[in-house]
C-alpha cells in the first residue's frame, strides 16, 4: 500500500508491505527518493513492540486508519492512497 501525506510544504510517501514487513519512505530527508527504512519506523520510539503486536491483528483498512491517525498527530494530512 502507498500513502502520501502533506504537512505544510513537506510531502511524505510511505510504501508499506505488511506481509513482508517492509517500509520505504520518500521525504525531504531522503531527497524525495524512495528509501528502504526499518519496519519499526512506523511506530513510536520505545513503543515499537507493543504497537506492532496491536497492528498485526488489524485488517488492511484499520491498519491504514491507524497510520493516518498517527501521521495526523504529527501534523500530516493524507493526500493520496494507493
Amino acid at each position: 500500500m502507498q500513502l502520501i501525506f502533506q504537512g505544510g510544504n513537506e510531502l511524505v510517501k510511505l510504501v508499506i508491505d505488511r506481509e513482508n514487513k517492509e517500509l520505504k519512505i520518500s521525504s525531504s530527508k531522503t531527497g524525495y527518493k524512495l528509501v528502504p527504512s526499518p519496519w519499526k519506523n512506523l511506530f513510536d520510539k520505545g513503543k515499537e513492540r507493543i504497537q506492532e503486536k496491536i497492528t498485526d491483528k488489524l485488517n488492511d483498512g484499520d491498519f491504514k486508519k491507524s497510520i493516518i491517525m498517527a501521521m495526523a498527530q504529527q501534523g500530516y494530512q493524507l493526500r493520496k492512497v494507493n
